[in-house]
């Protein structure tokens, strides 16, 4: 990749495990114990979680502490944690399970050193955008989405002990973005996960062998195996970033997981190659122009090779990235623009991101044609000052001044437009933090909700015949306050109910890949609150209904079933409407009980749903079926009884 390290190009590094180097003998001849493991290896991670650090403004060391010793136990004894981590400390578990349990011997290898040193040397100006680079990989590695191995470690030091500004720094931090990018925007295949850097073979004989691991399975063994990729099988060819991209729509995803038949052609194996500029990636399509010409092998011919081995049903293609649009002007020359052509299968993918904007190539070509009218008129006035001059243009001249009007035309900034103000290119903007996980209503929370609410539902009960007397009022303060002691109540039962559904939400892989761990937060809210609101709606409907049901009244039983059933279906209801409200469905989450938008929509859903009920005579008819459910048992109990009396 562009200014970054190659394994490559670069000599051989010390091989090292796959879980770290191997522990350090402390002269005992034990290897070192847990105290001594978690003292080595939370100490940058408190350094990389402490304020200032825009990681995680709301934690501290000392929590950290704690949050990284509960990751090495339950990695060890294979439990999951008690409840919903921060982002910040998902990324010190991702680190510290990337890292292994045993100690870096050497700084290459810290990756959790690399980590916490890259935000907190960053420029004032870059530490937000690193903080969130970096809070972003330590997820991915906590949730399986990111293969780590020695590139990844390498490219995070390089990044955290290189001078900023120079170009080890922004070579490698351009490749760290990118990653976090590609694990943000891109819906990676299932069962996949991103490979960073991969090593290709080395020789023609290593490229056979990976064919034949990729065509038996056998000996398939390094990061693509471990991110559930096949093995690269072109010598030599860079792969910066290794993925296999899913382009199904959501209905076909639905589709496939039901049939056994699954739809590899829109799951393209997919190559990223990375440069710091657009300049830097001209000059690597210009040498696979001249390369192609003389028989030398270049870059990016090795990689249209790789993409070349693709097929319908098997499709691969190869994505170029910059980080700065610097250069812009020189992708809009005819050659550069037919090298990237051969990149990919399909010209209207968006497959070259140049800074904050992503292209596909057809895309590309429209801007060269939309503005070769204005480079042609530049041209051609240039041309006739100099005749006019007396001065004779030679081919070379001519090819000169075309390319100084290109880059007057074009510049150096990706455009949002064409000339005519027709849209192009899709916005790849900076990463932002990632959102907090929604917090679980306190007691007092709670229960304002809980009286807003009972005071909503009596207060239209009240007025359903556009009177209120002074009964009516004591009744709907009377409801009011036993709503607000409920709504505590209930609060304080989803503390409880709501993380133990998450854990066993978690341990049946009910979620996975970006967004798993917000998904699984919003369906335990769901259902906790469900669970709790039910449980409720039980207790109350069953204390006002205790006389019958102290006598076994089947009126009684079934009125508290259908209480408790339309209760869930509006607790539930009220939730998934408020947090579609405020957003969360969409990917935010909703602090607290919600904003003040999702608490009118959740209690306005919870009450249409109750009163519907009542009004629309759908309670008294669940009561009904169920009284009626109740009754037929009790006559078929009593008959049998009846019939085994006279037996014996």
């Amino acid at each position: 990749m562009g200014n970054t390290v190659n394994p490559a190009t670069t000599p051989a590094q010390p091989a090292v495990p796959p879980h770290g180097p191997p522990p350090v003998a402390d002269g005992t001849g034990q290897d070192p114990t847990q105290a001594e493991i978690l003292a080595a290896t939370t100490t940058p991670l408190d350094r990389l979680m402490d304020e200032p650090s825009p990681l995680a403004a709301k934690d501290t060391g000392a929590a950290l502490n704690g949050a990284v010793a509960g990751a090495l136990a339950n990695q060890q004894a294979g439990r999951i944690a008690s409840s919903e981590p921060t982002p910040a400390q998902k990324a010190a578990q991702g680190f510290v399970a990337a890292q292994g349990p045993n100690p870096a011997t050497v700084p290459v290898d810290d990756l959790v050193r690399s980590a916490a040193d890259l935000v907190h040397r960053a420029p004032a100006a870059e530490q937000a955008h690193v903080a969130n680079v970096v809070q972003r990989l330590g997820v991915a590695l906590q949730e399986g989405r990111l293969v780590p191995g020695d590139p990844l470690r390498q490219v995070m030091h390089t990044a955290a002990n290189s001078a900023p500004g120079s170009s080890a720094y922004k070579g490698a931090l351009a490749h760290l973005t990118r990653a976090a990018e590609v694990l943000e925007r891109t819906r990676l295949a299932p069962g996949t996960a991103l490979a960073f850097d991969p090593a290709p073979p080395q020789t023609m004989v290593q490229e056979a062998a990976n064919r034949h691991a990729n065509a038996t399975g056998a000996g398939a063994t390094g990061a693509e195996p471990a991110a559930g990729l096949p093995k690269l099988d072109t010598t030599l060819v860079d792969a910066d970033l290794y993925y296999r991209q899913d382009n199904r729509t959501s209905l076909r995803r639905a589709f496939d997981a039901v049939t056994p038949r699954p739809d590899p052609p829109r799951q393209p194996l997919t190559i990223e190659s990375l440069k710091s500029t657009a300049h830097a990636l001209s000059e690597e399509l210009a040498a696979a122009i001249k390369g192609a010409g003389t028989g030398t092998p270049s870059q990016v011919g090795r990689q249209q090779a790789w993409q070349a081995q693709g097929n319908a049903d098997a499709p691969r293609q190869v994505k170029s990235s910059t980080a700065a649009g610097d250069g812009f002007h020189n992708l809009m020359e005819p050659g550069a623009l037919k090298q990237l052509r051969q990149l990919t299968p399909d010209p209207n993918a968006r497959t070259v991101t140049v800074g904050e904007r992503s292209y596909s190539v057809t895309e590309l070509e429209g801007i060269r044609a939309a503005n070769q009218p204005q480079v042609d008129a530049k041209v051609q006035q240039a041309l006739d000052a100099r005749a006019a001059q007396g001065k004779t243009t030679s081919a070379d001249a001519k090819a000169g001044i075309t390319r100084t009007n290109v880059k007057a035309v074009h510049g150096d900034t990706p455009p949002v437009a064409l000339p005519d103000g027709t849209p192009v290119g899709r916005a790849n903007p900076r990463l932002g933090p990632l959102p907090q996980p929604p917090e679980l209503p306190g007691t007092r929370q709670g229960g304002a909700i809980g009286a807003a609410g009972a005071f909503v539902v009596s207060g239209a009960a009240a007025l359903r015949d556009g009177k209120l007397t002074a009964a009516e009022a004591r009744d709907i303060a009377a409801n009011t306050a036993a709503g607000g002691v409920l709504g505590a109540v209930g609060a304080k039962a989803e503390q409880a109910v709501t993380p133990a559904i998450a854990r066993a939400l978690a341990a049946r892989g009910a979620s996975s890949g970006a967004g798993a761990a917000l998904g699984t937060t919003l369906a335990s809210r769901v259902a906790g609150s469900t669970v709790v609101g039910a449980a409720i709606t039980a207790g109350v409907s069953m204390y006002q209904n205790r006389d019958g049901l102290a006598k076994g009244d089947s009126q009684a039983i079934g009125r508290v079933t259908a209480d408790t059933a339309v209760g869930a279906v509006a607790v539930a209801g009220g939730a998934i409407a408020g947090a579609a409200a405020t957003g969360a469905l969409a990917g935010s989450v909703v602090p607290g009980v919600g904003t003040a938008v999702g608490a009118v929509v959740g209690i306005g859903v919870g009450v249409a749903v109750t009163y519907g009920a009542q009004i629309s005579g759908a309670t008294d008819w669940v009561a009904g079926k169920v009284a009626d459910g109740v009754d037929g048992l009790k006559n078929a109990a009593s008959s049998a009884w009846s019939s085994l009396k006279e037996v014996f």
